[in-house]
């Protein structure tokens, strides 16, 4: 009897951790898309305010931020709610207004493409006000979805 209850504790607590840890898979990928897109998104700041002379390596920055800035949606669509016991920015309000979090992931993505073209393009007159869309899309989702810095 005593093995019948040791082997049941045990697989109940197996079944507890797996799906504690099938949770917490998505709530660490979003966090490294996100933190992914910070270090792009830094990089460029660096480059595009003098901080580094690697002019040539804007244009790889800013297609890696275009495509991670496309997986922001589908890196929080895989998680209902924010885990107590696993640290993290995102506010459950994302998953209560997913249309307007939605919609700010988009608004992100536009910023980033117009920032792309511009590059592209060669046209300094536009540069600058399209990578301030960039950082006014990124403030624009933290204000409402990601809890502050502490």
């Amino acid at each position: 009897m005593k093995s019948i209850t040791r082997l049941t504790l045990s697989l109940a607590l197996f079944v507890l951790a797996g799906s504690i840890g099938a949770q917490e898979g998505p709530i660490k990928y979003r966090q490294g898309v996100m933190a992914a897109q910070g270090g792009h998104a830094g990089a460029i700041a660096q480059i595009a305010y003098g901080g580094v002379d690697h002019n040539e390596q804007l244009v790889a920055h800013i297609d890696a931020l275009a495509a991670l800035s496309g997986m922001i949606v589908s890196a929080f669509e895989e998680n209902a709610f924010v885990m107590e016991d696993t640290p993290s920015s995102a506010k459950a309000v994302i998953w209560e207004r997913w249309d307007e979090f939605q919609e700010k992931a988009g608004d992100l993505e536009s910023a980033v493409s117009a920032f792309s073209v511009a590059v592209k393009g060669a046209d300094a007159d536009a540069f600058g006000g399209k990578l301030d869309g960039v950082w006014d899309a990124c403030k624009g989702c933290h204000e409402t979805f990601r809890k502050k810095k502490e």
